[in-house]
């Protein structure tokens, strides 16, 4: 019996590994740029998690319905101290985005990551959006995270 539980010990983190390897996006920007897959898994909650601050639910369901691995970035999402409390919760338009963008920058900080990576990940997932859930789908992200079409040009790797 003990061989089995510690067996299982091994197993189960070659199994989480196994998953990860089968997503593309964490794929795309591991090897793209450079970052390990739980830095791309935090990335990627980090910011989906922004796009469902600044978005509604039956927009943000278009994400779950075409993202399916979007519950799995969310869950990767880092722990942190806000600053803001409930009172992002409260703000509204330009000045709830702004305390989002804020918080995704502090998120890619404690994974040990700069606001530079952070824009080099935002074309990344532009276009990985835009493959799963088209035009539509890709206008709704970028206005959540109020990203124009010149940013994602100029970022582009």
């Amino acid at each position: 019996m003990w061989k089995m539980i510690i067996m299982s010990l091994f197993l189960v983190p070659t199994c989480w590994a196994e998953e990860g390897l089968k997503d593309d996006l964490v794929n795309q920007l591991v090897g793209k740029l450079g970052v390990s897959q739980d830095q791309a898994l935090g990335g990627l909650g980090s910011i989906f998690s922004a796009v469902k601050d600044n978005t509604d639910e039956s927009n943000f369901g278009m994400f779950k319905d075409a993202l399916p691995n979007l519950d799995k970035y969310l869950d990767a999402v880092p722990k942190q101290d806000s600053l803001l409390g409930g009172v992002g919760s409260m703000l509204g338009g330009d000045a709830k985005k702004l305390a989002g963008m804020a918080m995704l920058q502090k998120s890619f900080k404690k994974l040990g990551l700069d606001e530079d990576t952070l824009s080099k990940y935002l074309p990344i997932v532009v276009a990985y959006v835009q493959e799963k859930g088209g035009d539509k789908l890709k206008n709704i992200f970028n206005k959540s995270l109020d990203i124009e079409e010149e940013e994602q040009a100029e970022e582009a790797p």
